[in-house]
């Protein structure tokens, strides 16, 4: 009975083994692809925040139902930029990422102000 727990035992620490190597052998891939993900996304929200800029309904040429479209797809838009912003600094977390593709430190803060406008 001795035997065939240490045998399953064995087996079981070769099994783990196996997962955890194959599991190392990905990190530098996943890194490399959160990395890609993060650069994307910066440039992503970099976009809509300018677009944002010049379409701000804010001069008397809008009827209130185009003005409250315009605010609602930004307001969706930048709520999921945020949401995968969050996301990307888990990854990066969770990877041990120190270093972050161009992303400004402040890049969380921009966001929430931009949402912040949007709903005031």
């Amino acid at each position: 009975e001795g035997s065939r727990i240490k045998g399953v035992y064995t087996l079981y620490l070769q099994i783990l083994s196996k997962r955890v190597n194959f599991m190392q052998e990905q990190i530098p891939m996943l890194q490399q692809r959160v990395l890609a993900e993060d650069k994307a996304n910066t440039v992503k929200v970099q976009e809509y925040l300018d677009k944002w800029e010049q379409e701000k309904p804010l001069r008397g040429d809008f009827t209130p139902s185009s003005a409250m479209e315009i605010l609602q797809k930004y307001e969706f838009t930048l709520k999921k930029s945020s949401l995968d912003y969050e996301n990307l600094t888990a990854a990066k977390d969770a990877l041990e990422l120190t270093e972050t593709a161009t992303s400004p430190d402040n890049y969380n803060i921009i966001l929430n102000d931009a949402l912040e406008e949007l709903t005031d």
